[in-house]
């Protein structure tokens, strides 16, 4: 596995063509719990998910689509529209930098415009291979 600690040229050497980009949230959990827990499941999660494997992983996207969680301080989410327009750039830039797959890893039960995205990803765009997992812990 490489990582975003990795160079430019290592990950250009590697020569792998599966590039893993988790999801997380900042949202909150109840009275007890850090805003950010989500997004430090998918970090560890994903980390186990790719090692030993020979895929990039890009790091984890911090935000949701919870607009139930919007009023809480902390709380970093964003629009629908928004989440599915960054998640194409990242799978464009991915395919223009040589990646043929895109294995994206949700860690919010919030993000479900996801799965709709990756699937017009498949579809429509032609730019990568993309599928969608959605972890429930």
């Amino acid at each position: 596995m490489l990582n975003i600690f990795n160079t430019s040229p290592e990950v250009a050497q590697a020569g792998f063509d599966t590039a893993v980009v988790a999801m997380g949230s900042i949202e909150p959990k109840g009275p007890h719990m850090p805003v950010g827990f989500d997004m430090m499941l998918a970090n560890r999660f994903a980390h186990d998910f790719c090692t030993g494997k020979a895929v990039y992983l890009a790091g984890v996207l911090p935000f949701s689509t919870a607009v139930e969680t919007r009023g809480f301080a902390g709380t970093a989410s964003l629009d629908q529209q928004t989440l599915w327009d960054m998640l194409v750039d990242i799978a464009r830039v991915l395919s223009r930098t040589g990646f043929q797959r895109m294995v994206v890893l949700d860690f919010s039960d919030r993000n479900w415009i996801l799965k709709h995205c990756v699937r017009e990803i498949n579809m429509n765009y032609g730019i990568i291979q993309a599928v969608w997992a959605l972890s429930l812990i």
